[in-house]
């Protein structure tokens, strides 16, 4: 049985369903499950900061899969590591419930520290291996 947390976005009032935080986990678990904590949670800021964003959808699970965002919802395979994902589903939460875990991160972008994009956006923070922009 589903279950409404309520857990809200300060900018938007947003409530936070399970398939939001299953679709934000999701994107931690793909997106960074080999990085440190503040690197899982900084993906998981993105996302969130992006729902905010006018530009974005403004659900977490609009966000995630919107068309050519996020690599890994093109070829989407089953999570395969428990205590990764475990460790994802936690991040979620921690980021959806404090959206200042990190101070204020602003960051809407980010890429691998090996990707070139060719974005006109302003580079805020390296964590791990990834670069973040807003």
């Amino acid at each position: 049985m589903s279950f409404l947390l309520l857990a809200l976005f300060p900018q938007r009032n947003l409530l936070a369903t399970n398939n939001d935080l299953h679709c934000l986990a999701k994107n931690v678990y793909y997106e960074a499950r080999g990085e440190s904590r503040k690197g899982k949670l900084a993906v998981a800021l993105v996302t969130l900061n992006r729902v905010n964003h006018k530009d974005y959808p403004n659900t977490v699970c609009g966000v995630v899969y919107q068309k050519h965002q996020f690599s890994w919802t093109r070829k989407y395979s089953k999570v395969v590591n428990a205590k990764q994902w475990a460790d994802a589903k936690e991040i979620a939460l921690a980021a959806y419930m404090d959206r200042d875990i990190l101070g204020k991160f602003t960051a809407t972008h980010f890429h691998a520290k090996y990707v070139n994009p060719k974005w006109n956006l302003r580079k805020i923070a390296t964590i791990g291996q990834h670069i973040f922009y807003v």
